[in-house]
């Protein structure tokens, strides 16, 4: 009989939750939209009644996988803070849902269980050593070595996004200077198109918004692949910040693959021409050419599908 076990994708504004079975295939879909600034307990038991109604509908469910932003005690199953949930603060996730659903519950941050879901899924298939980076309103990562997720000391392995790729960078979010995500993520580029607009520099992008709020890195996509140049620029000019900071990570880890996810990853060629132009650049111990660079193959179902993959593994379920 196969086995069958519940993802669940918390984010800012929505839970997305499905039944995946060991092959990666999505059976049973629900996306919630929720309120990060209501209680844990609240949008806790939003997530169990969905997957109470997913376990009594279908057989042999082994557990439920969560992937939640933030910095967690995954073994305990404890969120500590979640950037995204303003009253999350030592909060009992798994304990609590366990309880309630009468089923093992694991938990773990938000795109380490994408990383899972490229590695089994999608374009980390078949690959023992990769590394994944989500850039987005920030940048996440997710780091594989022979096969298996990194977690570290504090379960910080792939804070990618603040790695410091220029000493004398501006001020991250973080509270660091010139870490990666102060110049990738997506707030960022959009700064800088809003700064090409207010110089003058984007007629294109002037047409295509009606307020400076209005940009996004699809927006600047679409400038650029219509023949913008300044548009082009500043995705090319983020792809050469990714690149350096892979630069670092393959020198360090050597994996055969890194996997560029999140929304600015749409942004598609001038980004990835800044990260191969970078590479090139900066790789003199090893080639260039020994590492791939690919866009994620699971979307904005990575999450969800990682998450059920990472509940597999903690059951000891054959991913298939």
């Amino acid at each position: 009989m196969d086995s069958f076990a519940i993802g669940a994708d918390l984010g800012g504004s929505h839970l997305s939750i499905g039944l995946v079975d060991q092959h990666g295939r999505i059976l049973d879909y629900q996306e919630i939209k929720i309120d990060n600034l209501a209680s844990p307990e609240i949008t806790l038991d939003i997530l169990a009644g969905n997957a109470s109604r997913m376990k009594e509908k279908h057989e042999n469910v082994k557990a439920l996988g969560i992937g939640l932003p933030g910095n967690h005690d995954s073994v305990k199953g404890i969120c500590r803070f979640s950037p995204n949930f303003p009253q999350w603060h030592h909060v009992e996730v798994a304990p609590y849902l366990s309880r309630v659903l009468k089923m093992p519950v694991f938990m773990l941050n938000d795109v380490r269980v994408a990383t899972l879901g490229e590695l089994y899924f999608g374009a980390g298939k078949g690959v023992k050593n990769l590394v994944m980076l989500a850039i987005g309103t920030g940048v996440g990562g997710g780091v594989v070595i022979n096969g298996s997720l990194v977690i570290g000391n504090e379960e910080a392995a792939g804070e990618i996004g603040h790695m410091t790729i220029d000493l004398n960078g501006p001020l991250c979010n973080c509270g660091n200077y010139g870490c990666l995500e102060a110049f990738a993520s997506g707030p960022s580029i959009a700064a800088h198109a809003a700064e090409a607009i207010i110089r003058k520099q984007s007629v294109k992008l002037r047409e295509k918004i009606k307020s400076l709020e209005e940009i996004s890195a699809k927006i600047i996509a679409e400038a650029a692949g219509e023949g913008d140049s300044a548009a082009f620029r500043i995705l090319e000019q983020a792809g050469r910040a990714i690149g350096t900071a892979v630069a670092n990570l393959a020198v360090t880890l050597n994996p055969e693959r890194f996997i560029i996810g999140g929304g600015v990853a749409q942004a598609g060629e001038p980004l990835f021409s800044g990260i191969r132009k970078e590479l090139e650049k900066r790789l003199k111990i090893i080639q260039p050419e020994s590492i791939s660079v690919l866009p994620a193959a699971l979307g904005v179902k990575a999450g969800l599908v990682g998450a059920a993959a990472y509940a597999f593994l903690k059951s000891e379920v054959t991913i298939l």
